[in-house]
């Protein structure tokens, strides 16, 4: 299976295709008009381009192109390259692109709400995951193709075809736009992710059909000729397999979502408007997860709330980071104690939030302020944060000695959690009381 190296899985990855239902479908931009101007990119000066052989993908770019409905304006330079000139290539690009304060803080977000251990380290883990299954990657940095020097067979065609289909985006709609990082942003980067991945997939299928029936004189069919649960069954696998290599569960999942997800989200586009609907996706995108996750809200524009950050309770401390999960993340949260399915209906009914972590000396706390459609959606959240903690009156606490208490609580279609603070050098006799006063506060505000 081929696996995208997109910059944003770090934060918290046939021609004929079939037409259905009445919406019209929108021009493509690629062929009715000139591609937006690319902005020039804020990070320092891009990598060098890795040692490696210098190959031509022009007969799969021709057949990528045919089939996803896409012409290039230009060719796609090609590179066979050593595992680790390509995981290098890969650290140097999240050096640039991704600040060390953003990793850092989304660390610390995830530690205290108790999902990785204390010693978690983002970027080496991530890496350690993609060494071991990423097979090549598009950089829209510098309009090339990079694709490990060993991959032969479907493996090097699957490959071939998913990243062509980023290089064909990444012409049309500048893919290192949508993917420069931005705080607040992780929500809106996880749809756009999903989009390009969705849509990489999907495509990759119809290649992969084509040349299929060429070979074997059978008839063609299209990605859309597969329902939707054959799909996803080695996307469930890799995303619930239990390696030894140390990767925590949440980080393992969050790197398969974009394509898991995307592909749903793709797949509902093209059987009501083809294309041209994938196209038009590109122009007006997902707003957020919560998009992705429900199409019909991407077809009635739901806006995601903008949901201000909580100072936590006390005096002295300093923003590291904030951040909006969205829909996704939050049902990848959910994911840690119950069944995908389940932690789906769960994580439903999200309005907007924004999660903050703050540092005072030593200490780090965590505060979570969440905005759901309606009371029932809250309360679900606030069952499913609780997890085996009692809820009574609105609010749970869990005393989680280390890490501080996990404190949450409800009222109405708000929500709000608070997570440590740990590092504290004197544990106070009653830690949830501070917290649970904090708590009431901001919910009456």
């Amino acid at each position: 299976m081929t696996r995208h190296a997109a910059l944003a899985a770090l934060l918290l990855v046939t021609a004929c295709g079939g037409h259905s239902g009445s919406a019209e479908p929108a021009k493509s931009p690629a062929r009715e008009k000139s591609p937006p101007t690319r902005a020039e990119p804020a990070a320092a000066p891009d990598l060098p381009m890795p040692p490696g052989t210098e190959v031509s993908f022009a007969r799969e770019l021709e057949l990528v192109e045919q089939v996803r409905e896409l012409h290039a304006s230009s060719p796609v330079r090609g590179l066979r390259i050593a595992d680790e000139d390509l995981i290098a290539h890969l650290k140097g690009s999240f050096a640039r692109e991704v600040p060390r304060h953003a990793l850092e803080g989304t660390e610390e977000m995830l530690r205290l709400l108790g999902v990785v251990p204390l010693d978690f380290d983002y970027e080496r883990t991530v890496l350690t995951l993609l060494k071991a299954q990423l097979a090549g990657l598009y950089d829209p940095r510098q309009n090339a193709m990079f694709v490990r020097d060993h991959l032969e067979g479907a493996e090097l065609e699957a490959t071939l075809y998913h990243e062509l289909v980023h290089a064909l985006q990444d012409q049309a709609y500048h893919l290192d736009d949508f993917s420069a990082w931005k705080e607040d942003n992780t929500d809106r980067a996880s749809a756009l992710s999903a989009l390009a991945e969705g849509d990489a997939t999907s495509a990759m299928y119809d290649g992969l059909f084509a040349v299929l029936a060429e070979r074997t004189g059978t008839t063609r069919k299209t990605a859309l000729d597969i329902s939707n649960a054959e799909m996803l069954v080695g996307l469930d696998a890799a995303a619930d397999v239990e390696g030894d290599d140390g990767v925590p569960p949440i980080v393992r999942r969050s790197l398969i979502a974009p394509y898991r997800d995307g592909l749903l989200f793709v797949q509902a586009l093209r059987r009501k408007g083809g294309w041209p609907l994938v196209n038009a996706a590109f122009e007006e995108p997902p707003a957020s997860t919560e998009q992705i996750l429900h199409v019909e809200r991407y077809f009635e524009r739901e806006a995601p709330v903008d949901v201000p950050v909580l100072r936590p309770p006390g005096a002295g401390y300093e923003k590291l980071l904030s951040d909006v999960w969205g829909e996704q993340s939050v049902r990848l949260l959910f994911e840690e104690s119950v069944p995908r399915s389940e932690a789906a209906v769960s994580a439903s009914g999200w309005g907007g939030d924004r999660i903050a972590v703050f540092a005072r000396k030593d200490e780090r706390i965590l505060t979570w302020n969440l905005t759901l459609d309606d009371e029932a959606a809250a309360r679900r959240y606030l069952a499913a944060l609780a997890g085996p903690s009692p809820v009574t009156s609105g609010h749970f606490c869990s005393k989680r000695g280390v890490l501080g208490p996990l404190l949450a609580a409800q009222s109405g279609r708000r929500v709000v959690l608070l997570a440590g603070p740990r590092g504290q050098s004197r544990q106070p006799a009653d830690p949830c009381a501070e917290g649970l006063s904090w708590a009431r506060a901001e919910l009456a505000r």
